[in-house]
């Protein structure tokens, strides 16, 4: 990928987060309780997991590192570790530190535009939905995490580019779509 494409990934990045901060600044504290899309996780952890660079931040990078091999460089188990490390964090603190990360810190660099597009998008939805705080992705916004998501290979796609292997999938309110066979 270009470093003008990657740039206008970016962009799209500090958009999205200064979107989340946005939502998160205007919520109650009852509605950081509500539980998200995401399973198990309420409003503030998805916020929590959101903090992508803040281990690195807080532990290091020999720090993480030797988390991640005690943890057998399993995810789930240091996200959760992580949501369980911030459940009691002031929401302030929370708010702040997202604020702080609207410019990629090094996780987020390394994981790159695409995937850190694609978490923000998807987990600020999950967010929103269940307090019932709807919004719309700008066109643009949305077109670049629908490419993160589908057209892109690696761990920005999460396996979407293979379940859709064999379709065409097409937006019914944007222009875009991608893959071959049956419309979908």
């Amino acid at each position: 990928m270009s470093n003008a494409a990657d740039a206008a990934l970016w962009a799209h990045v500090a958009a999205e987060r200064r979107d989340i901060v946005e939502l998160l600044e205007g919520l109650g504290a009852d509605e950081w309780l509500v539980p998200s899309l995401c399973e198990g996780w309420r409003v503030r952890d998805v916020a929590a997991h959101l903090l992508i660079d803040d281990p690195v931040r807080e532990l290091g990078v020999a720090g993480v590192l030797g988390r991640m091999v005690r943890w057998r460089f399993d995810v789930d188990r240091a996200n959760q570790w992580w949501v369980q490390h911030n459940a009691d964090v002031p929401v302030s603190t929370l708010t702040a530190r997202m604020a702080r990360s609207v410019a990629p810190g090094p996780v987020s660099r390394v994981l790159g535009p695409a995937n850190q597009l694609r978490a923000a998008v998807i987990h600020h939805q999950d967010m929103r939905r269940p307090l019932g705080r709807g919004s719309t992705v700008p066109a643009g916004r949305l077109r670049a995490t629908l490419d993160a998501v589908l057209t892109r290979s690696g761990s920005a796609n999460l396996g979407a580019r293979q379940r859709a292997r064999g379709i065409r999938l097409t937006a019914s309110d944007l222009d875009w779509s991608a893959g071959d066979g049956p419309e979908v």
